[in-house]
């Protein structure tokens, strides 16, 4: 009949060995990652995988490392014709590229931006800043990470240099101080380009660094500048004078003690071929028998190092020793009325012993003065021959001469 009816129950029985495998409907990775398809089954379970349909050889294990965009399958083939399988699409997101230089030169305060920017993306800084515009406080090494929406980062780095506004340091003295017959050297850093100016502001100089010496201007202005500033600085220079006292350039007698004195100097050192008495004392006593100089090296009271020279000439004593006289003639014409030897003010001292033919004194003076004029006291001498001992004293030498000496009155 035509609604005949069959029926027959049928046993299922469920085999909990044929496992399906398990894997997400969909997922996305990153250029440049992978992503693990993991099926869910256990090592000892054969999967076959596919990629848009198409086998996958030699991959069999449970799990599978993908990096491509496309459908992929894992397929399992039990016994009894019973085939299991589980499909997953992959998605493969582009990174966000990032245009950032490797070193950037910035005004300080300046802002730094960011070129060629996707506004969809996010950007982060590894000094904590956000977005494209951003401040650096100071140099360094910095990072930056770009985000998209679908979470794909891309990071770079960039070496900031941070120009500053004040280009010389502020802690360095520029009050200075040089010894007369010294220089000194001022110098500076910091800067691309240097103008050093004098105290009438004329350009002296295009360099880090002058030298100063003494005897010109005592004022100084260096303009610097780097490829955002310029910074001014100024130098005051004192000059500390030499106000020791030293013996100068002297003449003496070859044969001779003469003393050489220093005064005001914290410490001295004298050096010579002559012999010297002292070489450290403030004064030392040279016999020079020659010609020559005395040097004296020493530290003044503004502790200056200072060297000085002594030059030293030698008189010879024939130069010195005045003539003998043999002849006076006291008789008021104005010719040889006195006995006068020539340059006795070159002498401390002398002495003029006078006597007579039997030996008597008829003269005695311990410092003669070229005074005599043939008196025993007040009575003139006769004519005739009488003796004399002349003593010229120089310092500690006595140059003793003795001669006859004829007193004329005609």
């Amino acid at each position: 009949a035509a609604d005949c009816e069959v029926s027959r129950e049928v046993s299922v029985r469920y085999d909990d060995q044929y496992r399906a495998p398990v894997l997400p409907q969909e997922g996305s990775i990153c250029d440049g990652e992978t992503v693990l398809l993991h099926s869910g089954l256990d090592g000892n379970t054969t999967v076959q995988w596919f990629y848009n349909d198409i086998v996958i050889n030699g991959s069999e294990a449970p799990k599978l490392e993908v990096a491509e965009a496309g459908r992929y399958r894992a397929q399992v083939n039990y016994y009894e014709g019973c085939v299991l399988e589980a499909t997953s699409g992959i998605t493969v997101n582009a990174k966000p590229e990032i245009t950032l230089p490797a070193h950037a030169d910035i005004c300080e305060g300046a802002e730094f931006s960011l070129e060629a920017v996707s506004t969809d993306h996010s950007y982060a800084w590894s000094h904590g800043a956000g977005g494209t515009d951003v401040f650096f406080e100071s140099s360094g090494r910095y990072s930056l990470t770009a985000s998209t929406p679908q979470g794909c980062t891309s990071k770079e780095s960039i070496d900031v240099k941070i120009i500053p506004k004040k280009i010389f340091d502020e802690n360095v003295q520029r009050n200075l101080s040089v010894c007369e017959g010294n220089s000194i050297v001022l110098k500076e850093s910091g800067a691309d380009r240097y103008r050093w100016y004098d105290g009438d502001h004329e350009l002296i100089n295009e360099e880090p660094s002058i030298e100063v010496r003494e005897g010109k201007s005592d004022t100084y202005y260096l303009i610097g500048e780097n490829t955002c500033f310029s910074d001014t600085v100024h130098y005051h220079i004192d000059l500390f004078a030499d106000e020791t006292m030293i013996t100068s350039d002297t003449a003496v007698v070859e044969g001779s003690t003469i003393t050489l004195r220093i005064n005001g100097a914290l410490e001295q050192l004298w050096s010579t071929s002559f012999t010297q008495s002292c070489v450290d004392c403030i004064q030392t006593d040279i016999t020079p028998q020659i010609g020559g100089s005395v040097f004296v090296d020493y530290i003044d009271t503004n502790n200056c190092a200072r060297e000085r020279e002594i030059r030293i000439e030698t008189i010879p004593l024939k130069d010195i020793i005045p003539p003998l006289v043999n002849v006076v003639t006291p008789n008021n014409d104005g010719s040889n009325d006195r006995l006068i030897f020539k340059g006795i003010e070159k002498f401390h001292s002398t002495a003029l012993h006078i006597f007579d033919q039997n030996g008597n004194t008829v003269y005695q003076d311990l410092a003669y003065e070229n005074d005599w004029d043939g008196y025993l006291a007040d009575r003139l001498l006769p004519e005739g021959i009488y003796f004399y001992v002349v003593a010229f004293h120089l310092g500690s030498r006595v140059f003793e001469y003795d001669s006859s000496l004829t007193i004329l009155q005609n």
